[in-house]
């Protein structure tokens, strides 16, 4: 650009006219071009501060985006769950700490519990599922079995040799690791006590047997505990033991087991003494419960309803040591004189599920006057949960969701002391318990009685003393769900029979189950 306006220059001080006006035109366009050239740049100086700008608006946009995407997945996974825990058929087993990261803010004031401070409720996306694998064969989980050496037949010309003949030699061993089993083995035990004849009395004296649990019963120890342990630990009818049995070559009559496990039963009765001690009398707190048995009417062509009662004691969830135990009651009724004699004289707390037959344990002048009667959580929720399966109001559902928040403290609080739960629930539990009665008394006015909702309204404000106990006594918990698992050696009992035979058969079926 300089070169061509120093040589139009040197063009305009020519003497030729038509060089000086070729020179003025050059210098025109050089100029023009100059000014195209200014205005160019200046154009993409302003593109380029825009398309930063556009970058910069993208890079925001897209970050909204990734927010608002992970929010519509968080509320999208915690409808699927709140469904799920409302309307799948074991909602009522489906508990607060099952929920996808579910934690909370502590908030707590100073010289609070320190343990649960920092801890925020989420609900976020599940994580995404392992592949899947298609191998055929699962992660080996064998570290429990015992690893037996086989030693393998070598080819004689080892080691010395390749198999091929190329003269190489071992280099190391590849283990081969298969599961394999040893089937129960069933044999006789002889035992051949000593017989002297004394001279000086000329008499046979013998020897002191050894002591057993059953004497004079064809069956030892260790076949009677094989025995309780098919029939009540794993739920095997007889008939299917006496298969199995008979397949090992050993003839072992139904009558036989069933009148063996009766006598068992009857000889461990000290065990279901002590096992009542513990968990009725030592204990401070114990859960309650019932399930239907059938038993046989004889003369009626038909059978009955008999009915076994279990205590349990867990006392795990408030901190406590005490070993667990579980005590069965056979008793032929569901009536509330069964239940005080059961627990007449006690002093402690019962956690059960607000049947009426507890309805006066607690009261004054009775024999089950130092019984603290507590009702369950999960029992009143129940309620709620099938308005909403037959209502399209959201009220059943709000209740079940201030309901849920009770429970996400209690997973929180698991195996504190008594002390340290008393204190984080009147800080968190409070005020959740006043909201909901406070929602319930307004939805009691404007619900019908005889609706299911308002059944379950009236359920709950009818047990609320009792239901709101746990606030007072660091001890309770706010369902009787330990007590209920406890159950399932006695309905895989009722599956794998018809009925018991007497009272007498059910008293020995609650004591098997505690051997089993």
């Amino acid at each position: 650009m300089d070169t061509i306006q120093a040589a139009c220059a040197q063009l305009a001080v020519h003497q030729d006219r038509y060089v000086q006006e070729l020179s003025e035109v050059i210098e025109r366009a050089d100029r023009q071009r100059d000014n195209e050239y200014d205005q160019l740049r200046a154009r993409l100086s302003k593109a380029t501060s825009e398309i930063k700008t556009l970058r910069s608006e993208l890079k925001r946009t897209r970050s909204q985006v990734e927010d608002l995407t992970t929010q519509v997945a968080d509320e999208a996974a915690r409808t699927v769950e709140l469904l799920h825990e409302q309307y799948s058929p074991k909602s009522e087993s489906t508990k607060a700490k099952r929920r996808q990261g579910v934690m909370r803010t502590d908030g707590q004031s100073e010289g609070g519990n320190p343990s649960f401070s920092g801890q925020i409720k989420k609900f976020s996306v599940a994580p995404p599922p392992r592949p899947r694998n298609r191998n055929g064969r699962g992660a080996k989980n064998w570290e429990g079995l015992e690893r037996i050496e086989i030693p393998m037949d070598f080819p004689k010309t080892c080691p010395c040799p390749c198999p091929c003949g190329c003269g190489g030699t071992i280099r190391s061993f590849y283990p081969d690791e298969k599961r394999e089993v040893i089937p129960a083995k069933f044999y006789i035990v002889v035992r051949r006590y000593l017989r002297y004849r004394c001279r000086k009395d000329d008499v046979t004296v013998g020897t002191l047997y050894k002591p057993t649990l059953m004497p004079g019963v064809t069956s030892g120890s260790s076949m009677l505990a094989y025995l309780v342990t098919m029939r009540y630990g794993w739920g095997m009818p007889m008939y299917r033991i006496e298969n199995m049995l008979n397949h090992s070559g050993t003839t072992y009559h139904r009558a036989t087991m069933c009148k063996q496990i009766g006598r068992l039963a009857a000889e461990l009765g000290h065990v279901t003494s002590e096992l009542q001690r513990h968990t009725l009398d030592d204990a401070s707190r114990i859960f309650f419960d019932e399930t239907v048995l059938k038993i046989l009417r004889p003369g009626e062509g038909k059978t009955g309803q008999s009915y076994m009662y279990a205590a349990h004691r867990d006392d795990s969830s408030f901190g406590g040591n005490a070993p667990r135990s579980t005590v069965f009651f056979h008793r032929t009724s569901r009536s509330m004189a069964h239940i005080h004699g059961i627990l007449g004289g006690k002093s402690l707390i019962v956690q059960h599920d607000g049947y009426a037959g507890y309805g006066r344990l607690g009261q004054p002048g009775s024999d089950v006057e130092n019984i603290v009667s507590v009702e369950c959580w999960v029992h009143a929720r129940r309620n709620f949960i099938k308005a909403a399966q037959t209502m399209e109001s959201n009220l059943p559902n709000e209740v079940v969701e201030m309901m849920a928040e009770l429970f996400d403290v209690e997973s929180i609080l698991r195996g504190q002391t008594p002390a340290a739960r008393l204190t984080y629930r009147n800080e968190r539990s409070q005020a959740v318990v006043q909201k909901l009665h406070s929602r319930l008394r307004g939805m009691s006015s404007r619900t019908l009685q005889k609706d299911r909702l308002g059944k379950a309204i009236n359920y709950t404000l009818e047990r609320w003393d009792s239901l709101t106990l746990f606030l007072r006594d660091g001890r309770i918990d706010l369902d009787t769900n330990p007590v209920e698992r406890q159950f399932k050696p006695i309905i895989l009992q009722r599956k794998g029979s018809l009925f018991i035979g007497s009272e007498e058969g059910g008293a020995y079926v609650g004591c098997d189950v505690l051997i089993g």
